[in-house]
């Protein structure tokens, strides 16, 4: 993460076909090393975008402690693990197109 707390990632998406058509570019975060309580893999956002036949767009996802967010029992409250993380910008939560790692202190 940045010293403003952001993380920001892009991805290029081409439309292969001969066909336009429209693709959900998704983003999931996951704590490398996570309680059992959390899921190693959580959708955050979300992108729909329409595209034409050889066309490429850049989707942009940001990410901010917002995004990771756990409520806390012990806590009674929201609170952010430190720690190693991974973004996944996926078309499925099954078909990972692209992972980054980041840390958060």
């Amino acid at each position: 993460m940045t010293a403003d707390g952001l993380v920001t990632l892009s991805i290029d998406v081409t439309n292969t076909g001969r066909m336009a058509g429209k693709e959900v570019v998704q983003l999931y975060l996951g704590q490398d090393k996570t309680s059992k309580d959390r899921p190693t893999k959580e959708l955050k956002d979300f992108q729909k975008i329409h595209l034409q036949p050889n066309e490429t767009k850049t989707v942009t996802f940001r990410i901010d402690k917002s995004h990771l967010r756990q409520y806390s029992e012990k806590e009674h409250d929201w609170t952010v693990a430190t720690g190693n993380y991974t973004a996944y910008i996926s078309a499925s939560v099954a078909d990972c197109r692209h992972k980054m790692k980041f840390k958060v202190n």
